[in-house]
């Protein structure tokens, strides 16, 4: 246990991280629970593993111990143990979690060391839904903005350059033979790339694969920006989301596409910070399973 937190310390970071959450979230799961469906930010909560509960519960990651004094419910969580009069995260949790780290830690540095691109123009929404049956339909009762006829006029238009495999492996067969790879999960290593936003998305989902060997701070800030990703994924689909407070970036139009690569840009650069840190946290977790000891 490199560092042991005080029990004012603790809760009011712990404090601090739900505020955190409270703040973006508060609407959106009072619509949640009346049961009511959000085409955009459900995403984040069914397509990734974590639940907005467990977003909540602040962590305060590998090496950190706990004043055992009030620290009673983590000592009763999955994953966590009482040593030294601390309660923190169990070593077992991080050699358990090792390889995943190792992927973890290949992808990353495979994605930061390559160059933004930004040729997409967000298609990749369009590509689901080329030439879709009934049994395709990705978002049912939300209408495409263009209709069935000009969404695959648009996808037509335009070349795909789709590189994330997790957004190709939903796109409808006809419009996979369009793409100008064909992605697989082995090559996702050798595809993956920092302008693309569902890059900048799967960080949320790393970090929470990673959980509670990561703290919450850094796991909260890839929410963030998968949760500002998304709304420009979805504002640059398809579909017709004015009514849940979207104006579409029309990437039909000169102006649409060039708005798009802007704002991708934004998210991009923004990415890039995130990924780092991520990637620091992430090889110490790998240096201390190999190393025997706490993360450096």
């Amino acid at each position: 246990m490199s560092e042991l937190l005080a029990e004012a310390e603790w809760t009011r970071r712990r404090d601090l991280h739900r505020q955190r959450v409270s703040s973006l979230l508060g609407s959106y799961l009072d619509r949640r629970h009346h049961g009511r469906a959000h085409p955009v930010i459900d995403f984040l909560f069914t397509y990734y593993t974590l639940r907005p509960g467990h977003l909540a519960r602040w962590h305060p990651g590998f090496g950190v111990g706990l004043s055992e004094r009030g620290a009673e419910a983590y000592a009763r969580l999955s994953g966590y143990c009482c040593a030294g009069g601390a309660v923190t995260v169990d070593r077992e949790v991080l050699l358990r979690r090792r390889e995943t780290i190792e992927f973890v830690v290949r992808l990353l540095e495979a994605t930061a060391d390559r160059s933004a691109q930004f040729g997409c123009f967000g298609l990749h929404e369009w590509a689901m839904v080329y030439r879709a049956t009934s049994d395709d339909v990705r978002h049912r009762g939300v209408s495409l903005r263009l209709g069935a006829v000009g969404t695959d006029a648009v996808v037509e238009s335009m070349p795909l350059r789709c590189t994330h495999f997790d957004a190709f492996r939903f796109f409808t067969d006809p419009a996979r033979l369009r793409n100008f790879a064909q992605l697989t999960r082995e090559g996702q290593p050798a595809a993956e790339q920092p302008g693309c936003l569902h890059a900048a998305m799967d960080l949320y989902k790393w970090s929470g694969k990673l959980l509670p060997l990561l703290d919450s701070e850094i796991v909260m800030d890839t929410f963030e920006l998968a949760y500002a990703a998304r709304e420009l994924d979805m504002r640059a689909s398809p579909y017709d989301l004015r009514e849940f407070g979207y104006d579409p970036v029309k990437i039909e139009t000169p102006s649409g596409r060039a708005e798009y690569v802007r704002q991708q840009a934004v998210i991009a650069d923004r990415a890039a910070a995130v990924r780092q840190t991520l990637l620091e946290r992430s090889r110490r977790l790998l240096a201390a399973t190999r190393a025997g000891g706490e993360p450096q």
